[in-house]
C-alpha cells in the first residue's frame, strides 16, 4: 500500500509534462486562452494573447498590432491569427477582412489565420491558410472584435492587455475542407 502511493506520487510531475494521463490541449495553461477549431478539423488549442502599440514606444508611430499564438499540448505550434492596424483599435469595432463575396474588403493593413501540423521531421506546415486581401487578393475572413483594452505593461513597454473575441473561416490548403476559428481572450 505504502509503495503504491509513493509510485502514485512520483508519478504526478509526469503528469504536469504531458507524460502520462490524459488532459485537454487547454489545460493546465494559466493566463491564455482557448481557440476552437471546428470544420474539417476539430480540436481547441491553448492560446497566448499579444497585443503591442508601438505609439506607446514612440509617439511617431501610431501601429499597432494583435496576435493569438497557439499551441498543442506543451508547445507544437497549432494556429496563429494576427492583425497589423495602422493605428490604435476602437472597442467593440470588428477589425479583420472578408475575402468570401465578390469585392473583398478589409480594414486592416495585413494579416494572416494559419492552422498547421507537424510533419514527419517534426517541422510545421500549413494545412489552412486566410489571409488580408490586398486589392483582390486575399481568402477566407476574420474579425477582431475588442472589449477592453488594459493599461501598458511596466515591464514591456508597447505591451496592452487586450480582451475581446476571435472568428475566422480559414481555407484548406491541403485539399480539404474550411475551418472556423472562434476564441474568446
Amino acid at each position: 500500500m505504502r509503495r503504491a502511493a509513493l509510485l502514485a506520487l512520483a508519478a504526478l510531475p509526469l503528469l504536469g509534462f504531458d507524460c502520462g494521463g490524459t488532459k485537454s490541449d487547454s489545460g493546465g495553461h494559466p493566463g491564455t486562452s482557448t481557440l476552437q477549431i471546428r470544420g474539417a478539423v476539430t480540436e481547441d488549442l491553448w492560446c497566448i494573447v499579444a497585443a503591442t502599440d508601438y505609439s506607446l514606444l514612440d509617439p511617431t508611430y501610431t501601429e499597432f498590432d494583435l496576435m493569438l499564438d497557439c499551441y498543442r499540448g506543451m508547445a507544437e505550434p497549432g494556429a496563429v491569427a494576427v492583425i497589423f492596424l495602422e493605428t490604435p483599435p476602437s472597442l467593440h469595432t470588428a477589425y479583420g477582412w472578408d475575402s468570401t463575396g465578390m469585392t473583398p474588403t478589409a480594414n486592416v493593413y495585413s494579416g494572416d489565420a494559419i492552422r498547421m501540423q507537424l510533419d514527419g521531421d517534426g517541422f510545421p506546415y500549413d494545412t489552412h491558410s486566410g489571409w488580408a486581401p490586398f486589392g483582390d487578393a486575399g481568402a477566407g475572413k476574420l474579425a477582431y472584435t475588442l472589449t477592453s483594452i488594459g493599461p501598458a505593461d511596466p515591464v514591456n513597454p508597447g505591451f496592452v492587455t487586450v480582451h475581446g473575441t476571435l472568428t475566422a473561416t480559414v481555407p484548406s490548403t491541403t485539399a480539404g475542407g474550411d475551418v472556423t476559428f472562434a476564441a474568446t481572450f
